[in-house]
């Protein structure tokens, strides 16, 4: 079985098409679905309106309430409350593509990964201000939930960077410490910003988890308008390389000191201004300013955080022997580490 986990948090409105969508997918081949809504502690009328929906959808639906605010106490609960082999965390603002279940489920399993994603492609409203960048150097993906390595599958080397947070999949024969999300980090209500998904691969990572990207199953993900504001922007972007900093995760590599953050974004910004012109136009300049305010903010929650806490999780990630279980998976995604049906 595979498990759908939406996560959401006052956005009843959203859900009814959403669920509607999910009905049309072809469900991946030997597996049954079931969509578990998880509300976390909305003040409208979320669970009626997905207990209106659920009548019309062609897959059972749950919904359960998480009284614990924030986005990682949801994802908590959701793994909690999974009933499948697999678990896949969607946005409740997502679109999915049509067959997006369906390969993300049947790629993941084909490359023998425990855990991964598909592509997050934003929805550019009509107009935008003239400083932003859709495409090219001076465009930040993070900013505007833009991931997206191709339309092939592979297995994630360490130097790409992990999946996003709202098209996510794992096994859940994985042990569980392996798979709950940080609740330090991560939105809680509408304040915050990520940080808990970075954490969580690099803490799979750091245990020789197998990580797949899936670029045959997008989701494309609605562009936050307040993003266009300069200064909303340049906040976002501070919270979003503070939260990183926390997480110990950066967007190429394991940092093992204070000072390499900063260096490796110095080089970062000098490696795109070789061979192109400085960018003294107002595209360059916001894509400058937003990455200095994130590297600012990454450097900040590393001096704030000793070395040594940061290193605990990466060591108790190493200390998890998955030897058997990846000889297990790599014999067919065996389900007797966790009991869990097909």
């Amino acid at each position: 079985m595979v498990t759908i986990v939406i996560c959401t948090y006052n956005r009843a409105a959203l859900l009814p098409a959403l669920l509607q969508n999910l009905s049309s997918q072809p469900a991946p081949t030997g597996h049954d679905v079931e969509i578990l809504v998880v509300d976390n502690n909305s003040s409208d009328d979320t669970i009626a309106t997905v207990e209106r929906a659920t009548m019309r959808c062609a897959w059972p639906v749950r919904v359960v309430r998480e009284t614990c605010q924030g986005l990682s106490h949801a994802r908590n609960r959701g793994l909690k409350e999974s009933k499948g082999a697999w678990i896949v965390f969607l946005d409740d603002d997502a679109i999915p593509e049509r067959t997006w279940l369906y390969n993300l489920v049947s790629e993941t399993e084909r490359t023998k990964c425990l855990g991964g994603g598909g592509a997050v492609l934003p929805l550019w409203p009509r107009f935008t201000p003239h400083w932003i960048s859709r495409t090219g150097v001076f465009r930040r993906p993070r900013l505007f939930s833009d991931y997206n390595l191709g339309e092939q599958t592979l297995r994630l080397p360490r130097d790409l960077r992990s999946p996003f947070g709202g098209n996510m999949i794992f096994h859940l024969g994985l042990p569980r410490e392996l798979l709950y999300f940080s609740t330090n980090l991560g939105k809680v209500g509408s304040n915050g910003e990520g940080g808990e998904e970075s954490e969580l691969f690099e803490r799979l990572r750091a245990a020789g988890v197998g990580l797949a990207y899936v670029g045959g199953a997008p989701v494309y993900h609605p562009v936050d308008h307040r993003r266009f504001n300069v200064r909303t922007a340049i906040r976002f972007m501070y919270e979003a390389g503070y939260s990183s900093g926390l997480a110990g995760a950066n967007d190429t590599t394991d940092f093992r000191s204070r000072h390499r953050i900063l260096l490796s974004a110095l080089r970062r910004l000098l490696g795109t201004f070789a061979g192109n012109a400085m960018p003294w136009d107002t595209k360059g300049l916001f894509w400058l300013a937003c990455g200095t305010s994130a590297a600012v903010g990454a450097f900040r929650a590393r001096a704030h955080v000793p070395q040594k806490k940061r290193d605990a999780v990466v060591r108790r990630a190493n200390d998890l022997n998955l030897d058997a279980l990846d000889r297990g998976v790599a014999c067919g995604h065996s389900r007797r580490a966790r009991g869990c049906d097909a």
